[in-house]
């Protein structure tokens, strides 16, 4: 059932800023007060207190982190609310407004959506955009950077000057306004202007956190992105497999699937191997390219008789690399592991040249 538990979207760094719960009978997140500096298991705890509710269905934590043990600190806090790892998601900020933009109408997005993250010195912005390939849909991103001279006094107009510019070069159905740079109740003289020139728009300081809170509920009831794949910043651009056989099948193995957040693209597979000196790892792009990444085994001893057992362990350190390591388990009481371990450096960025 939709009500049992909660649906929490969180904005973090060092500290959570700011949370919704997703609200069922509207349809949207609404605001959590008083959250703001605290942990994200003493807000959690806030949050779950406040409803008078013991468990959360699903958690989405957008973080403005980079540092894996940083990033890992998030984790090791939900984990210690027993929160299991197939309930929470930890995103980016193009990843979480991603979310948000797409759980909007289609009008809003469909020749595109903007956002602009302004701190008062560089503008950040990212233009999303449906792509098709083998039925498939894929949001891609691309990305521009824009540093204002605050010091010159004319930093307003060259603001209006660089999105009339960008704009003149790019289409959107909707642009979304965030950042401290913007002053929320009075924008610079002509911005406005430009920005609704043939488009919505819109400004707020809440567009991650609802994001964050959207992409919650769509971790379990996938109302949206059911038959879409985030191919933004921040996410593994590739479908990582390998070709196995199973009960004398041949088949594909999905591994890592494309689109997860890189921080969250981790797996562990055990396999009985054949007499076999290499193992082919597939990194298949969106547009089906395949490039085989190919692994030397053969320092793990073989075993007859299907005894020859193996762990493989994957796990992503940026959206552009991973780490790979192979086990030789041994078999049971039978055979003792020889103690063998393979690790390879995998870099995704190859398979998209």
């Amino acid at each position: 059932m939709k009500d049992q538990g909660l649906i929490i979207g969180i904005e973090y760094d060092k500290s959570v800023i700011q949370a919704c719960v997703y609200d069922m009978r509207a349809g949207i997140p609404v605001a959590c007060d008083e959250v703001s500096g605290l942990s994200i298991a003493d807000a959690i705890r806030r949050i779950l207190g406040r409803y008078n509710v013991d468990e959360i269905d699903s958690l989405c934590v957008k973080s403005g982190l980079s540092d894996i043990e940083e990033l890992n600190d998030i984790s090791n806090q939900i984990n210690l609310l027993g929160i299991n790892e197939n309930q929470y998601m930890i995103t980016g900020s193009i990843q979480s407004f991603a979310y948000y933009a797409y759980s909007q109408q289609k009008e809003l997005y469909k020749s595109g959506v903007v956002l602009m993250d302004y701190d008062g010195q560089v503008i950040n912005i990212y233009r999303l955009s449906y792509n098709t390939a083998d039925g498939v849909q894929y949001i891609v991103s691309a990305h521009e950077q824009y540093t204002i001279d605050s010091q010159s006094g004319m930093s307003d107009k060259k603001l209006v000057e660089y999105v009339s510019d960008y704009f003149s070069r790019n289409t959107a159905s909707s642009v979304y306004l965030t950042g401290k740079g913007f002053d929320v109740k009075k924008l610079p003289d002509g911005l406005s202007k430009v920005l609704v020139n043939g488009r919505k728009a819109y400004i707020g300081q809440n567009l991650y956190v609802r994001g964050a809170c959207y992409a919650a509920y769509e971790n379990i009831y996938h109302d949206i992105f059911d038959n879409v794949t985030l191919l933004v910043d921040g996410c593994i651009k590739v479908n990582i497999e390998t070709d196995i056989n199973e009960r004398g099948k041949a088949m594909r193995f999905r591994i890592i699937k494309m689109g997860t957040e890189w921080y969250m693209a981790r797996r562990s597979v055990d396999f009985i191997i054949e007499d076999m000196t290499t193992l082919a790892l597939k990194l298949i792009t969106a547009d089906g390219k395949c490039t085989d990444k190919i692994i030397d085994i053969s320092s793990i001893p073989y075993r007859e008789g299907k005894t020859t057992r193996i762990r493989m362990d994957i796990y992503a350190v940026s959206q552009d690399k991973c780490m790979l390591t192979i086990k030789d388990l041994g078999f049971g009481e039978m055979f003792r592991t020889s103690g063998r371990v393979i690790t390879e450096e995998i870099d995704l960025s190859e398979a998209c040249l």
